[in-house]
Formats: structure tokens, C-alpha cells, sequence
């Protein structure tokens, strides 16, 4: 359905304060100081499944902090890793 023109029915949504405003953050999507992340937020963050996430740190590719039964991941080494070239081609192994 083409916009009618009618400014009342638009729903606006706030600008992400941290995406392309040289934030604190360095434009990494949160809203927030936090320098752990759960791992749900971790892989959402990266754009991956949980799965892969598990799979990142089996291969000690991001930092990470245990607190009891919680697995917490560091918000620095999430903007590391997606900052890094990744030319591995699937199924490779990494040279150890």
C-alpha cells in the first residue's frame, strides 16, 4: 500500500543513538555501556546463530567470562572479531 500522505498513521521509530555518531561504542548496536554480553545477545550482536557463537569459542576466537552456569562474552573482542577479514573457506581447518 502506497504512503497516502497521512503523518498521523506513520509510526516513527527512534534513531539508534550509537550508528554512525562515532559513539562511545564505536557504532556496535547497543544501547548501553556493557562490557559482557550473554551469548543469546552475543550471537545476535554478530548476526549468527548461538550455535556458531558455541563454535567461536571452542576455537578461542572471542573472549569470554564465566560466572557460575553463565557464559558472558566480551562486548571488545565481539567488535574485534567482526572488524577482522575472515578468509578461511568453509570446512578448513585453521592453521595451529
Amino acid at each position: 500500500m502506497p504512503f497516502s500522505g497521512d503523518f498521523d498513521s506513520v509510526i516513527f521509530f527512534p534513531a539508534c543513538p550509537s550508528v554512525g555518531t562515532g559513539s562511545p561504542n564505536g557504532g556496535f548496536l547497543m544501547d548501553d555501556d556493557r562490557i559482557l554480553v550473554n551469548k543469546r545477545e552475543a550471537a545476535r550482536l554478530l548476526s549468527i546463530s548461538v550455535t556458531s557463537l558455541d563454535y567461536l569459542i571452542r576455537q578461542r576466537e572471542l573472549v569470554i567470562r564465566r560466572l557460575g552456569r553463565r557464559t558472558l562474552v566480551s562486548v571488545e573482542s565481539l567488535r574485534d572479531y567482526a572488524r577482522a577479514d575472515h578468509d578461511r573457506v568453509r570446512g578448513e581447518m585453521a592453521p595451529r
